[in-house]
């Protein structure tokens, strides 16, 4: 596993990945990361104020204890996991993902044509392969349908 840990203010395109590759960003702040490689999964661990441009496919994407993040995936992405994530942005190029969720608040998921803001803690989880049931599923399920607010 590569491990990038505790950088601060920096602009950074990370290309010596491999396919088999796990990356993982500990602790960083104010960092614009760009990862073209394909790899096999990232985990963004307590990371603040950082935007992530993914141009690659991904197996796994997990994001923890994360605050402000802005994270862009224009290539092919498999899961994608949520775990106490708060006022941060995730913008698919694509349809179709896996997404799972647990705490996050202001949280907003979007795809090419639609988006979602999670305002809540949301303490459940979502098991779901199309990001548009997905966001449907969620407004469904949610125990105050009036906290979600879909936006066209």
């Amino acid at each position: 596993m590569i491990v990038v840990e505790n950088k601060k203010d920096i602009e950074k395109a990370i290309t010596s990945l491999k396919q088999k590759d796990a990356i993982m960003f500990i602790n960083c702040h104010h960092c614009i990361f760009t990862i073209s490689n394909k790899v096999n999964k990232i985990i963004i661990y307590n990371c603040e104020n950082c935007t992530f441009n993914l141009y690659t496919a991904i197996s796994s994407l997990e994001l923890c204890k994360c605050l402000k993040l802005k994270v862009q995936l224009y290539g092919e992405q498999q899961t994608t996991q949520l775990d106490l994530v708060h006022e941060s942005e995730i913008h698919y190029m694509q349809e179709k993902g896996f997404v799972v969720s647990c705490g996050t608040d202001d949280v907003i998921i979007s795809t090419p044509n639609r988006k979602i803001i999670l305002p809540y803690h949301v303490f459940m989880q979502q098991y779901v392969t199309n990001l548009e049931t997905w966001i449907t599923k969620r407004r469904e399920q949610c125990l105050d349908p009036e906290g979600y607010l879909l936006l066209e």
